[in-house]
């Protein structure tokens, strides 16, 4: 149960090639994570949007990141909303001052 446990995303009867996966995209998340925080902690307060174009990764990959970062209680949201390039209004993300 334990090794499930470490790999929510790969059920009991999965090949080894897709716990494999499921370890290689933890590792991924880790970086992309540092990547996120790293380019808040940079340029500053940013939409998820903004962060994406001021780093290597695409606009997913920073918003579940972004996602997690706040779970984690390691951003947050400045209550401050800018238009992204749809034209919808985007919350914009901070890091907070006690992980900085």
């Amino acid at each position: 149960m334990r090794q499930l446990e470490m790999f929510k995303n790969v059920r009991r009867n999965d090949s080894d090639t897709s716990f494999a996966a499921a370890a290689s995209m933890e590792t991924a998340a880790k970086r992309y994570k540092a990547i996120v925080y790293r380019t808040l902690l940079h340029f500053g307060p940013m939409t998820s949007e903004e962060i994406a174009g001021r780093c290597e990764l695409d606009y997913p990959q920073v918003w579940r990141r972004v996602s997690d970062l706040r779970r984690d209680n390691v951003i947050h949201d400045t209550g401050e909303r800018r238009k992204n390039s749809s034209g919808r209004m985007a919350g914009v993300w901070a890091v907070n001052k006690e992980t900085s």
